[in-house]
């Protein structure tokens, strides 16, 4: 089976990144800072203009915790809200009830990689009844590593790299968000860091 690369990207320029990097999905979401949020429609609307992805828009209307009505005839994928729940088996066959398509989930660890053997747990319950995929901290140095040893084959990753400002004045010592940001730094999909994880998963034999 192919293996394959979903990208959560939060700005037009991130989208078209990941689309150039190879990514045959993309999470669109805004907020990545809050775990990510419905995106705005504007960006909806440019997106889908973005041609050789497919578009998952992130459904979920504030940060915080994870009690949501569910949504019906969508292709649906349960956010890492599963991450939190007591017990993941338990909760797996909930999500699987529930008639979601997709698991995006760490296995309950910091990282994809450190949470790859309860991952493998989890994707041998599902028995094929859901897609399950590894997300959190994926790069190209442990993807295809994770789907080896998880038994996968989607994979989450934000590819992300430091855009600097292209402000030629700047006026230090004010932040606009949370105190001590750098505000002439951002984060933005890499089309390089899409394409080397592609690369890599590839790979597997």
């Amino acid at each position: 089976m192919e293996s394959v690369i979903e990208v959560c990207a939060a700005s037009l320029a991130s989208v078209k990144a990941a689309a150039q990097g190879g990514a045959a999905r993309i999470e669109l979401c805004s907020a990545l800072s809050e775990g990510g949020v419905t995106p705005s429609a504007g960006l909806i609307s440019m997106a889908r203009k973005v041609e050789g992805v497919k578009l998952h828009v992130l459904i979920r209307p504030r940060g915080g915790d994870f009690v949501y009505d569910a949504a019906k005839g969508m292709s649906i994928t349960f956010h890492r809200a599963f991450d939190l729940c007591r017990e993941q088996a338990e909760a797996l066959e909930r999500v699987i009830a529930l008639g979601c398509h997709r698991l995006l989930t760490s296995g309950g660890a910091a990282s994809a990689f450190e949470g790859s053997q309860r991952i493998a747990e989890l994707n041998r319950q599902a028995a094929g009844r859901i897609v399950i995929m590894p997300g959190a901290g994926v790069t190209a140095a442990n993807a295809a590593e994770i789907l080896r040893l998880t038994g996968c084959h989607e994979i989450h990753a934000s590819a992300r790299e430091k855009a600097d400002s292209v402000m030629a004045y700047r006026h230090h010592g004010v932040a606009m968000g949370a105190a001590g940001s750098d505000e002439f730094v951002r984060l933005e999909t890499s089309q390089r860091a899409v394409a080397e994880i592609l690369d890599a998963i590839n790979r597997l034999p």
